[in-house]
């Protein structure tokens, strides 16, 4: 679980870095989206998962690559993240995304002026990324979300599956020990 403050470092850093990139009238998705994966990658070490930026995953059907995709100890994805340019409306960028097969489980949209998170596949919250309790709040939500899904240990057990198989595999393909 993740108990962020809004004093906490990892929140002020965030918003040092955010202010500096506006100072240098940056507005374009690329060069702002940093701040934000910054942070986010602070508190996913902070929870023991790790952030993959540009990960291609298979969501309903679809090959879909968003900006980061947070995973756990068993490399199981927990979370998404997605970037938009400040000048997008955030709503209907949202709204192509999941059209486009994005997963909705457990995912950030976020445009450096407001997140949305989804949850269970629905709109879970609506957050201002100026707002020092605003961003701790969501990073904690989106950190403590519970896979209550069935499918969550279905894709453990199949990774621990795999692990065992291509175990087995490389042990049966070592010379043999006389």
């Amino acid at each position: 679980m993740l108990d962020l403050s809004a004093t906490d470092p990892l929140v002020k850093t965030y918003l040092k870095d955010l202010h500096h990139m506006q100072a240098q009238s940056v507005t374009h998705e690329l060069g702002l989206r940093g701040p934000f994966q910054n942070l986010l990658d602070k508190a996913a070490k902070k929870r023991g998962w790790t952030l993959v930026p540009e990960l291609s995953t298979y969501s309903g059907g679809k090959r879909v690559v968003p900006d980061g995709t947070v995973r756990d100890e068993f490399r199981l994805a927990r979370g998404w993240w997605e970037a938009k340019d400040a000048s997008d409306r955030l709503a209907s960028e949202i709204q192509k995304k999941i059209k486009a097969g994005y997963p909705t489980r457990n995912t950030i949209f976020e445009d450096t002026q407001t997140a949305v998170l989804y949850q269970d596949r629905g709109e879970a919250g609506e957050f201002a990324l100026r707002e020092p309790l605003k961003i701790a709040e969501l990073m904690n939500r989106f950190f403590s979300n519970r896979e209550d899904d069935p499918g969550y240990v279905v894709r453990l057990i199949g990774q621990v599956v795999r692990v065992s198989v291509e175990t087995a595999r490389i042990a049966r393909s070592l010379p043999s020990y006389q």
